[in-house]
């Protein structure tokens, strides 16, 4: 996925539990809410970026100290400052920033 580098932690909670579904996951309905607030993040993220996902996700890693420069190719639109702001703002709800 685009967006496991921005969440890594995030995108293996969702795979593992897709792959290894435990059966404790059957009775604990707070690991239920916990999937789907995790899944429901992913697809805000997904939202975020898909518009201009090399620009965005390099901005976003930039942001969160994972890689230095957010310098794109010279064919690849800078992104604009709202969508930058706006994954920015769910990073920081979510404590990625």
């Amino acid at each position: 996925a685009l967006g496991a580098n921005i969440a890594p932690n995030e995108w293996k909670e969702i795979t593992e539990s897709s792959i290894r579904p435990k059966e404790s996951l059957r009775e604990d309905q707070t690991q239920y809410t916990y999937l789907w607030e995790v899944g429901q993040f992913l697809r805000s993220l997904h939202e975020a970026y898909i518009s201009n996902p090399t620009a965005l996700i390099k901005s976003a890693l930039k942001s969160m100290g994972k890689i230095q420069w957010s310098t794109v190719t010279e064919n690849t639109p800078l992104p604009a400052p709202d969508q930058e702001l706006k994954i920015q703002s769910l990073l920081a709800k979510h404590g990625l920033l």
